[in-house]
């Protein structure tokens, strides 16, 4: 998360470095525990969804309850993509103070 937070801000966001550093990493760090938080919970409402999918299109050779796991957790690390760029580039990496 550290060098997560430094590459964005001397690198990807070097505007924002007009920001206090300890206030912009409060924020990071706030938004990454938001984030965290919504994973488990997409994570948890979509597993058996997705498990209960793959035990109808798979054939039974396959460990289905494997491959519907790890599908719900790419579809929640999508999810919380989306969520800390969009927030992350409006309110920590801004340049408003």
């Amino acid at each position: 998360m550290t060098s997560n937070f430094v590459w964005n801000r001397y690198w990807t966001y070097p505007d924002s470095r007009s920001k206090p550093l300890g206030r912009q990493a409060f924020q990071f760090l706030i938004v990454n525990v938001i984030g965290l938080a919504i994973r488990t919970v997409v994570f948890d409402r979509l597993k058996p969804v997705t498990i209960s999918f793959a035990e109808e299109l798979l054939p039974s050779q396959f460990d289905s309850e494997a491959v519907g796991v790890y599908s719900a957790l790419v579809l929640a690390v999508i999810v919380v993509l989306f969520w800390n760029f969009s927030i992350n580039r409006v309110w920590t990496y801004s340049d408003v103070q």
